[in-house]
């Protein structure tokens, strides 16, 4: 096999996966027969045709199929999405071209409600009232929205939190925000 454009690679790599964990197209097929019963929705199916075209370039699978596959194969969907050159390590910056042209509030987006949590100091030492650096918030927070984690290019840029009683800048800057610090 020749593999030569995007498809062909990801669909050899795919095979690979396959033929590493010694399955047959039709165990396949019979294994995300289990899933899609299990998850109730025909979508998460894998035909041995359809799989067997995509393992030659001829297919390329949609959300659900990824997932299968990723349950499947013993490896992360995001692995996957990477053979077919989505790198989701990517989606923050590419998501930030085509950003709003004016200011949202994070609490109006409808996941909103996302959160991871990190590690938190003493409450002693938490002091919000005063401006700082982000980093160093990074510290005392406990849950951190997911998706200002998302917009934030933490390698490239510097971010800053406003003291929730710093009005220096207020009403354009309100205490308590997050800015991006321009270097220059």
């Amino acid at each position: 096999m020749n593999a030569s454009g995007p498809n062909d690679r990801a669909g050899a790599r795919l095979k690979q996966l396959r033929k590493r964990l010694d399955l047959t197209l039709r165990e396949v097929e019979a294994l995300s027969k289990q899933l899609a019963i299990k998850k109730e929705n025909p979508d998460f199916v894998i035909s041995r045709g359809w799989l067997n075209n995509v393992e030659n370039g001829t297919y390329t699978p949609g959300i659900y199929k990824l997932y299968s596959l990723g349950a499947i194969y013993n490896t992360h969907w995001s692995n996957i999405f990477a053979f077919f050159g989505l790198h989701l390590s990517d989606f923050g910056r590419d998501q930030a071209m085509f950003a709003p042209p004016k200011t949202q509030l994070a609490s109006d987006a409808p996941e909103a409600d996302d959160t991871i949590v990190v590690p938190l100091q003493s409450k002693e030492t938490v002091q919000l009232d005063r401006t700082n650096l982000l980093s160093k918030l990074g510290e005392i927070w406990g849950e951190i929205p997911v998706r200002l984690l998302q917009h934030l290019d933490l390698r490239n840029g510097v971010y800053g939190f406003v003291g929730m009683l710093d009005h220096t800048m207020y009403p354009i800057i309100r205490p308590g925000s997050i800015v991006q610090i321009d270097q220059n």
